[in-house]
């Protein structure tokens, strides 16, 4: 039997009075379990989606508005992770939006979303969880 590695993460999760929902739209399959278990660590409820589409399906039938759409840009599928993003704001315009790429020049030009290149750091995804834990906070 083969073992996969697993990501130690030593994280100390903010109280929240809600869980935050975060949606994952990424196709590299390392990325998302390594994004999930970071969110997760922080607290953060999480659904991830292989595409910008899949993502999309699932929301539309969602119980609860997304806090945090973590998104890729280049997916397989008829749309893709910059789709999504305008999507979601337009849906629901207090969602927090980050878009990650490893292309530095797809940088999107949406006023409301952050860009965070590839690759990003622990660091920067535990602050980025914070973040939206205290957006969330201030909504409820």
């Amino acid at each position: 039997m083969t073992r996969r590695p697993h990501l130690v993460i030593h994280a100390f999760p903010l109280a929240v009075a809600s869980m935050c929902l975060v949606v994952i739209a990424e196709d590299e399959p390392l990325l998302v379990e390594m994004l999930t278990e970071i969110f997760e660590s922080e607290g953060l409820d999480v659904s991830a989606f292989a595409t910008a589409d899949a993502a999309w399906r699932h929301l539309q039938t969602a119980a609860q508005a997304p806090d945090l759409l973590f998104t890729d840009v280049r997916m397989p599928g008829a749309m893709d992770g910059l789709g999504l993003a305008k999507q979601v704001l337009a849906r629901w315009p207090t969602a927090s939006i980050v878009v990650s790429s490893g292309n530095v020049s797809a940088t999107p030009e949406l006023p409301k979303a952050s860009f965070l290149p590839k690759p990003w750091s622990f660091g920067q995804l535990t602050t980025l969880c914070r973040n939206v834990q205290a957006l969330h906070q201030r909504r409820d």
